[in-house]
């Protein structure tokens, strides 16, 4: 689906022509790939709403908060725990009776009562639901079990032109502008093949971005910073 339609990236640079539109496809796509790459969001389709499984490492477990990795996080879809669930491999991992009751077992951490800016899952006091179990010393708390706790998800934000877009316009911005610069660029000589140009586009995005300060401003609200 993209960050931005090709539509309007050609738009917004000034490109008139269809006939390049693979590779000005291709061109798109490295120029969104190096936004994701600058803000920790590296995954093909970082940013964009969508349903996503997620196994918290080790590290987050033990403690009363996860946080879920794309966001904003507009609905948990199911949260299990399962002591031998391992990432789903063995048969019968995460059965029916391993799921957790919202607003009795968890609760997501939601800013404006209808999505998650933050995208903290809080784990509720007292027991565990259904057949899950765990030491008394971790009934509070996410219970530190390898590959045992599993959460489906809806997160990221919906492009436009959906009519319930909510894209912030300053990624859009981005996006757009080293749409733009590597457009210029390839008047210069791109290479044939599309996967070569999204090698090569990528670089240019990733070097725009290195130095244009309007560019990293925009994307400053949306950057991971490693803790």
């Amino acid at each position: 689906m993209g960050l931005v339609s090709l539509e309007a990236a050609k738009a917004f640079a000034e490109v008139s022509t269809d006939r390049l539109d693979d590779k000005l496809t291709a061109m798109l796509r490295g120029a969104e790939d190096a936004v994701r790459a600058h803000c920790g969001r590296a995954e093909p389709d970082g940013f964009e709403s969508k349903s996503r499984t997620y196994y918290p490492p080790f590290s987050e477990l033990g403690t009363t908060r996860i946080a879920l990795p794309e966001r904003p996080v507009t609905a948990i879809t199911s949260v299990h725990i399962d002591s031998t669930g391992y990432f789903g491999v063995p048969s019968g991992a995460f059965a029916s009776d391993t799921e957790q009751t919202s607003g009795t077992q968890y609760v997501l951490e939601m800013e404006d009562g209808t999505s998650s800016i933050s995208g903290v899952i809080i784990k509720l006091p007292g027991i565990l639901g259904g057949s899950a179990t765990a030491p008394s010393s971790q009934a509070s708390v996410w219970p530190a079990y390898t590959g045992g706790i599993k959460i489906v998800y809806t997160g990221g934000y919906v492009p436009r032109p959906h009519a319930s877009a909510t894209m912030p316009r300053l990624l859009e911005m981005a996006v757009c502008t080293l749409f733009r610069e590597i457009w210029v660029t390839s008047k210069e000589g791109m290479p044939l093949d599309a996967q070569t140009i999204l090698a090569m586009s990528y670089q240019v995005a990733d070097d725009a971005i290195k130095r244009m300060s309007s560019v990293q401003k925009w994307l400053s609200s949306y950057r991971e910073v490693p803790i």
